[in-house]
């Protein structure tokens, strides 16, 4: 089954040591991201249900556990795992792991969403016509590009603005969402939400509670 959630705003809290969950709970983002187990609330009204929770695991970290994933069932309405991208195989061979996952957690299969992360090296981008004939979890794919597309000897401009438009176009293809992580923070959010949504992302990923109402509000447009 995929994800019916739209995700116009996505608070990363990956950089996070201690997570104000209450805080949070008011927070109107559509989904919030996570680095690794953090500790879980202790209570449901401490989280809002509505949030989906996306759990980022880069390359070479593991998944969560089957009792961690079956702990965030009964806190949020969605779960998904982040993963960086390389080819349509590989997240294959992801989805065996999930399933297996779910089973142990007593969740039906294709509970867990992917969210496939782009940019973190500039062949992720030669790969995206692998998923061509998508992975059923797959809901959204995340434009975050990294500091390899300098250190493979591409042009960071012209070339990363060309893989940036790849990502937005494969995801329209695919009928999945594509979200846009800035690497860095600017004063201006809702420019920065206006140029996003101009050059065809559907939501965006945002550093600080108080820039959600920004995107959810363009984004909603």
């Amino acid at each position: 089954m995929q994800s019916s959630a739209h995700y116009r705003s996505v608070l990363a809290l990956t950089a996070q040591p201690v997570i104000d969950w209450k805080a949070f709970a008011q927070c109107q983002s559509d989904a919030i991201v996570l680095s690794g187990q953090p500790m879980l609330p202790a209570h449901e009204q401490d989280t809002r249900a509505a949030q989906t929770m996306v759990i980022e695991c880069p390359s070479g970290s593991p998944l969560p556990t089957s009792q961690y994933l079956k702990r965030l069932s009964s806190l949020f309405s969605r779960i998904a795992i982040m993963v960086d991208f390389h080819s349509g195989p590989e997240l294959t061979r992801l989805d065996v792991k999930l399933s297996v996952l779910e089973a142990r957690a007593g969740l039906a299969d294709c509970s867990v969403d992917l969210f496939a992360r782009i940019g973190a090296s500039a062949a992720s981008v030669t790969k995206l016509n692998d998923l061509r004939d998508k992975n059923p979890r797959l809901s959204a794919l995340v434009w975050q590009p990294g500091t390899p597309f300098e250190t493979e000897g591409i042009d960071s401009n012209a070339r990363c603005e060309t893989a940036r438009a790849l990502v937005t176009l494969h995801a329209e293809s695919f009928g999945v969402q594509a979200l846009d992580w800035p690497h860095q923070q600017i004063d201006d959010f809702a420019l920065l939400c206006d140029r996003s949504k101009n050059d065809g992302f559907t939501g965006i990923v945002v550093h600080n509670s108080v820039d959600v109402a920004h995107a959810n509000a363009i984004f909603s447009r």
